[in-house]
């Protein structure tokens, strides 16, 4: 699919991530009201809600304030929770020792093995890169209060961010019948990550190399989301996939002075539509006055 190869579309504290991640006055948080968002028929059928954001503003959206399960989507308030735990950016020098019962994470998983030392930097990075569920959970055992911990200060931060539809229960994106969030809260979910230089350049790489510090065992993984691996323009942002959710997806994507950002959920082939809205959305960003 050549889409996207069309270039000539271009003629220490919760306080310090938020005031890290605040939108400045020429980036616009997505708004709280649907005005002037237009619901497009982009094979919706396919797609349980999307919302669609060029240049900081939310100009398309379906079924955007729909409760859905997050899935692995909500790893990035995780990693955020991290940073403030920090304060406000990731120690490089923080190491965490896993335990069994994040070796035994089932699904997307590193292969951590209980007992290994590694930095809390590099599990960021296996959080967000493939989606590595023993790392997330190494992560969130290192709260006060352990993974419950975890949980309380993603909702902490979720209300911070005016997440107002938004409520974790699991730190990973596992299923819960407490849990949920909207494709218009992701949206800001989304410009908080891309705002934060530890949490968007994790989300941006290709590969993840974790190496333990006892036995300096290396190990690798690639990316989980596919558009990042193949398109130029895409940086981020995070994939999810849970038999509640569907499959997930927030794409983010820059061109010149323009950023796209997409969250769908539940898409039957999500990289396809994905593909069909960033192209859209490129288009959108440099078709009009700026």
């Amino acid at each position: 699919m050549a889409m996207l190869d069309r270039r000539a579309l271009r003629a220490g504290s919760l306080g310090a991530v938020l005031a890290m991640v605040a939108p400045s006055a020429g980036q616009a948080s997505p708004p709280a009201a649907a005005a002037g968002v237009r619901a497009h028929a982009a094979a919706p059928e396919r797609i349980a809600a999307y919302a669609l954001q060029v240049r900081g503003r939310l100009v398309e959206a379906w079924h955007g304030d729909a409760p859905r399960q997050p899935a692995s989507l909500a790893k990035l308030a995780l990693a955020l929770a991290v940073a403030a735990q920090d304060g406000g950016r990731i120690d490089p020098e923080r190491v965490v020792s896993v335990s069994p019962r994040a070796a035994a994470m089932p699904a997307a998983r590193l292969g951590l093995r209980a007992g290994e030392r590694v930095r809390a930097a590099d599990l960021l990075r296996a959080l967000l890169v493939a989606s590595s569920n023993d790392a997330c959970i190494a992560l969130a055992e290192q709260f006060p209060g352990g993974v419950a911990g975890a949980v309380a200060a993603m909702n902490r931060l979720a209300a911070s961010l005016d997440m107002r539809s938004t409520r974790f229960a699991d730190p990973c994106g596992f299923d819960h019948p407490s849990q949920s969030t909207t494709a218009r809260d992701l949206l800001r979910l989304a410009d908080a990550s891309l705002a934060h230089p530890d949490v968007a350049a994790a989300a941006a790489e290709r590969s993840v190399t974790v190496r333990t510090l006892d036995a300096g065992r290396a190990i690798s993984a690639n990316s989980s989301n596919a558009l990042l691996l193949r398109q130029g323009s895409v940086n981020g942002l995070k994939t999810g996939r849970t038999r509640g959710a569907g499959a997930c997806l927030i794409l983010s994507a820059q061109e010149a002075d323009a950023r796209v950002v997409i969250v769908l959920l539940g898409a039957q082939d999500r990289w396809e539509s994905a593909e069909r809205l960033l192209e859209r959305g490129l288009h959108l960003a440099f078709a009009g006055p700026r």
